[in-house]
């Protein structure tokens, strides 16, 4: 008996796709949450003149400890005001559509180009604003460590004791706390030292007691910490672990082999990062194998199904095995300040839009856009480097 099978009508039987993608699920916004920016300083697009604004702040006055004259009046003494700016720019990214692509893509491509777009303006006000609150002056070490290259991951993870040097450097500055406590923001891994220290109190132990910020997971000696993927780390920014070494040939986004001048040194499971330090396209990968000079690598990828490079690279880029470095930011209510044009919001404007520019009406933009800026308070800011153990298969967030 003849069967008419799926095989048969190959051309008629199409495999079925799930209408809506799978999504990741989207980032939380850490940097740009109320408390950590101070956000009041808005104006509106009509009034938006010059690059950029100047919020007046009035220093502390000197502690008045002297007895007064019964005879005499009390001397005035002057007071001292300085200005935290804020530099205005634009950001946005598009995303373009066609009309045929709505036609024949059996997914919703409208929804989620409109999630990727919202998705991507949630990280990218994010990353604007975590440059603005790392770039600030008062920079501090563990004892005994001058420079973020002198930093071990041995000996210079963050320690109870660090916390309390903190505390103490920063008691004496301008900072405004939320109630006895400032906020440290930081990536996971810089907790890796204190997480376990009997003194470290997880955020559900006082959800009733205070409102916490997104991403927080704990407090330690007045310490709030919030601990996400958007924390400042240095790839390898720390101590060097090997003789710097570089690629003998280009590497192609997607790769899983990383050829080098030299492997000494260089183990399996050791991180390494490709790249000028610090660059857009700068990622970190792990080592698996190392045969000679040629260094299987797993790392973030480029598509779904890859765990290789994110990024190419060409031959002859710097490859780094040293530590990583996180920078905590110890930040007040008055820390941090921003400022948005009124009109397109602080959060920017999403917008869905025909292109100008065609006729008939066949190209669809999905866009974000966003003007304003942060500056910083920079007495009462405070960046705290210290080597984290282990490393990350990616960028930071760099790109």
């Amino acid at each position: 008996m003849a069967i008419t099978l799926t095989s048969t009508l190959g051309d008629s039987v199409a495999a079925l796709y799930e209408k809506d993608f799978l999504e990741e699920k989207r980032k939380t916004s850490v940097w740009a949450q109320d408390g950590l920016i101070n956000w009041k300083y808005a104006l509106g697009g009509a009034n938006l003149k010059g690059s950029s604004i100047n919020i007046p702040m009035i220093a502390e006055m000197a502690i008045a400890t002297d007895d007064l004259s019964e005879s005499s009046d009390v001397t005035p003494v002057v007071l001292d005001d300085y200005v935290c700016t804020v530099t205005f720019a634009e950001k946005g990214n598009v995303v373009q559509t066609t009309r045929m692509l709505s036609v024949e893509n059996y997914a919703d491509s409208g929804k989620q180009a409109a999630f990727a777009v919202g998705q991507n303006q949630a990280k990218s006000i994010d990353m604007i604003l975590r440059t603005a609150a790392i770039g600030g002056t008062w920079v501090a070490y563990p004892a005994g460590v001058g420079a973020r290259t002198g930093l071990d991951a041995t000996s210079d993870l963050l320690t109870f004791s660090d916390v309390m040097l903190l505390r103490g450097l920063i008691a004496d500055s301008s900072v405004q706390g939320f109630g006895n406590d400032l906020a440290a923001i930081c990536h996971p891994l810089a907790l890796a030292g204190v997480a376990s220290d009997s003194n470290f109190l997880t955020a559900t132990s006082y959800l009733s007691k205070d409102t916490v910020f997104n991403g927080e997971v704990g407090k330690l000696a007045g310490l709030r910490f919030i601990a996400h993927e958007y924390g400042k780390l240095y790839l390898s920014g720390g101590t060097v672990g090997q003789t710097a070494t570089t690629t003998t040939a280009a590497m192609v986004a997607g790769a899983t082999t990383c050829p080098v001048t030299s492997s000494t040194g260089i183990v399996a499971g050791d991180y390494i990062t490709i790249g000028t330090l610090e660059a857009a396209t700068a990622e970190q990968v792990m080592v698996t194998a190392v045969a000679t000079n040629d260094l299987t690598i797993m790392g973030r990828g480029n598509s779904a199904t890859n765990f290789g490079c994110k990024y190419a690279h060409a031959s002859g880029v710097a490859v780094t095995e040293a530590a990583n470095v996180a920078g905590l930011v110890i930040a007040g209510r008055n820390s941090l300040y921003g400022a948005y044009a009124k009109d397109i919001g602080k959060d920017g404007r999403l917008a869905v839009e025909w292109a100008k520019t065609n006729i008939p009406e066949r190209f669809l933009n999905h866009s974000w856009y966003w003007i304003g800026g942060v500056g910083r308070n920079e007495h009462a800011l405070l960046r705290f480097e210290v080597a984290v153990p282990g490393g990350i298969l990616g960028n930071n967030g760099l790109a």
